[in-house]
């Protein structure tokens, strides 16, 4: 995620971090920030993004477990452009800063979170002796492995959604209502997802079988 907006001011924060607690637990954080202006009044992008994530498993591998959460947000301040562009023909030493824009508060807000949680059940690669017939030319034991079978789990539940907010767009821009009285310019989705499947790998895992069903739910909303 970088922003690059011509001023050479951004501004960025980053910080990571992952640790083990025990033999069955660990977590990491990470979170990163950027601010970067532009050249002329109210143009400039902040946004900010924060993951947190948990991992658990047992000592016999047989069950683990995830667990994430991430936040988006993203605040853009808009100019709708200068209101007249003639001062800069032949302009030196200017600040730019102090031109005229066409909106003073326009601002288009994004929003987004998600959160994750999956978890595997392993029923374990058994192994059994099996001794050759009589006939066989050497008469010793050797192992037969049943293949990998796993039960899976996948949760997702996220939201996102658009805010533009502004006292004079229109003065800018056409005004379109489907409804005068519940226009609010905003957008926003809501989606649900889960999976529930079994997973089987052959051929010295170099062949995997699904086989489960899949349920998703997605509602969108929007008021322009």
């Amino acid at each position: 995620m970088e922003y690059y907006r011509g001023a050479k001011k951004e501004q960025l924060f980053q910080f990571s971090h992952s640790q083990r607690l025990s033999k069955n637990f660990g977590f990491g954080l990470d979170y990163k920030s950027i601010v970067s202006p532009a050249f002329y009044k109210r143009e400039v992008t902040d946004s900010k993004a924060f993951d947190l994530y948990v991992i658990f498993e047992t000592t016999d591998h047989r069950y683990s477990a995830f667990a994430d959460f991430i936040s988006n947000k993203t605040d853009n301040n808009i100019n709708g452009g200068l209101v007249s562009d003639s001062s800069l023909k032949y302009a030196s030493g200017i600040d730019v800063k102090t031109l005229p824009v066409q909106l003073d508060d326009a601002q288009w807000l994004t929003k987004q979170k998600e959160y994750v949680f999956k978890q595997q059940f392993n029923f374990k690669q058994t192994s059994h002796a099996v001794e050759k017939s009589a006939s066989d030319t050497t008469l010793k034991a050797f192992e037969i492995n049943t293949p990998a079978i796993f039960l899976h789990h996948d949760f997702k539940y996220s939201t996102y959604g658009e805010l533009f907010t502004s006292s004079n767009d229109s003065a800018v821009w056409p005004v379109n209502y489907y409804d005068s009285l519940t226009t609010v310019d905003t957008s926003s989705t809501k989606e649900l997802y889960n999976s529930v499947y079994f997973k089987t790998l052959l051929f010295d895992e170099k062949v995997s079988l699904k086989a489960g069903a899949n349920n998703q739910h997605l509602n969108f909303k929007q008021r322009d």
